[in-house]
């Protein structure tokens, strides 16, 4: 999330840790885990195969985090710890409401691998498409020899 080293997150490992309460939180579920349901590879990103809704929760939970820090003047990993699980603890709540709302869970098992390899299969059609040379004008289209 964006500002956690300006607030004291100091390495690689303390963002995941943040970005897992916040998610674990707001989903009931780690990061790994939401990717193993949707049977994405581990190389993938996450993000790239969330649900509209999945995105919405998640944009919520992160702001109210954002808002925490501020609120809080958060510095240091253990405070900001404490902002993400509040923040996750909302996201939770606005999960609920959503799925109440929409009468189906809204964590989704739905991937978009399909489209990556869509577009890798367009990709390598158009390598292997010969250049197409554009068509010489003639005199006539390019209003030469036109005089009337």
């Amino acid at each position: 999330m964006n500002g956690w080293m300006d607030r004291g997150a100091t390495n690689d490992k303390e963002f995941a840790a943040l970005t897992n309460i916040i998610h674990k939180g707001a989903f009931d579920l780690s990061v790994k885990d939401h990717k193993v349901y949707k049977s994405i590879p581990r190389r993938e990103n996450l993000r790239d195969h969330l649900t509209i809704a999945e995105h919405g929760v998640l944009i919520f939970t992160e702001t109210i985090g954002i808002s925490l820090h501020r609120k809080h003047d958060t510095h240091g990993f253990i405070g900001l710890q404490h902002d993400a699980s509040e923040a996750g603890k909302a996201g939770k709540g606005a999960r609920e409401i959503a799925e109440a709302t929409l009468g189906e869970p809204v964590v989704s098992s739905e991937n978009y691998m399909h489209l990556k390899k869509l577009q890798g299969k367009q990709k390598e059609q158009r390598r292997q498409l010969p250049p197409t040379p554009f068509p010489k004008e003639t005199n006539q289209q390019q209003g030469i020899g036109n005089v009337e």
